[in-house]
């Protein structure tokens, strides 16, 4: 029996761009025992320092939210390296959120540079089955976010001999 899942980490990306975001994802678990029908929930998994763990997959961490096949989760979350990030590509810390502060400031564990919510558990949910998940919306925290890239990281290492960061504006509206 699957005792815990985990999901991504949640960052709206178009090329090296990077913003804070809401992510709704609708999970569902195919088992091999006919499935019930059900009326589908919607759960919230907000950014809180109870939800984050920062960098890592790990099954022994309990669940933070238990769902059933066919429910959606809105997963909140904070860009890769955290504030820091958001601070030296010039974002005043006035524009924070208050979610945004907790977890930088009560999560002091980093062993990788992702912010990660989870584990989210679904129940009936066997070894060997197979798990759907469909992005169903994505939304924005705030208005801002940052592009960037550094010597010897991200996706083409050897291409970047050198550090970049740029913060820009989001039409939260727009989507742009």
């Amino acid at each position: 029996m699957i005792t815990r899942t985990h999901k991504r980490v949640l960052f709206w990306n178009q090329g090296t761009r990077a913003a804070p975001i809401v992510l709704v994802l609708a999970l569902t678990a195919m088992t091999t025992q006919a499935l019930r029908a059900q009326q589908s929930v919607t759960h919230q998994l907000p950014l809180s320092s109870e939800n984050i763990h920062w960098g890592f997959y790990d099954a022994s961490l309990d669940p933070v939210l238990t769902i059933r096949s066919g429910d959606r989760v809105y997963f909140e979350n904070l860009l890769a390296r955290g504030l820091q990030r958001l601070r030296l590509a010039g974002i005043s810390e006035d524009r924070f959120l208050p979610s945004m502060l907790n977890v930088e400031e009560e999560e002091t564990v980093r062993v990788g540079s992702h912010p990660l919510n989870g584990p989210v558990y679904i129940e009936d949910a066997e070894v060997g089955d197979v798990l759907e998940v469909r992005l169903v919306d994505i939304g924005f925290l705030a208005d801002y976010g940052v592009s960037g890239f550094l010597p010897g990281g991200g996706t083409l290492p050897m291409d970047f001999p050198s550090a970049a960061l740029r913060a820009f504006e989001i039409d939260t509206i727009a989507g742009t």
